[in-house]
C-alpha cells in the first residue's frame, strides 16, 4: 500500500485507494462513496495512511482506519485534539449496533463485509450529515 504522509485531492485518493492491498477494499470504496455523497463539501485526502475528510478550513472529521486486516473503521472526529462537547454527551444521538462511542466527540463505525454497509447505507447516511453539522458547529468548520 502507498504510504503518503498527506496527501489532497479526490485523484490522489483514487490512487491511494487504487494501490490498497486490504482485504476490504471494495467496502472501502462502498464507504467512501456513501461519505462523498453523504457530505460532498468535505474535501478528501490521505491523512495517518487513510483516506480521511476535513472542512475548507482544515479541521478533519472524519478518517478511515485500516489498521486490521478483517474490517473496516470509520472514525468520526473533531480533530486530532478533544473538544468541549459542553458535557451533554455525544455529539449526534445515535445507537447503531455498527456504532463505538469512546468518547463524547469521537464514534468509531465498524463493517466487516459489504453485506453490513450496504445494510448501514442509509443510517450511515444520516450519520455522516448529522457529523458535519455537529462538528461545524463544535469545531469552526463551517
Amino acid at each position: 500500500m502507498a504510504k503518503p504522509k498527506h496527501a489532497s485531492g479526490a485523484g490522489e485518493v483514487d490512487a491511494f485507494v487504487a494501490a490498497c492491498k486490504h482485504a476490504r477494499r471494495p467496502e472501502l470504496e462502498a464507504l467512501r462513496a456513501i461519505v462523498r455523497a453523504a457530505a460532498p463539501r468535505l474535501v478528501e485526502g490521505v491523512k495517518w495512511n487513510a483516506p480521511s475528510y476535513h472542512f475548507a478550513s482544515g479541521d478533519h472529521c472524519l478518517t478511515f482506519n485500516l489498521g486490521a486486516k478483517d474490517r473496516l473503521r470509520l472514525v468520526f472526529h473533531c480533530g486530532s485534539k478533544q473538544k468541549d462537547t459542553r458535557g451533554n454527551g455525544p455529539l449526534v444521538e445515535v445507537d447503531h449496533a455498527w456504532l463505538a462511542w469512546p468518547a463524547d466527540d469521537r464514534a468509531v463505525a465498524t463493517f466487516f463485509d459489504m453485506a453490513e454497509v450496504v445494510a448501514a447505507s442509509a443510517a450511515l447516511t444520516k450519520l455522516v450529515r448529522a457529523w458535519v453539522l455537529a462538528v461545524g458547529e463544535v469545531a469552526g468548520g463551517k
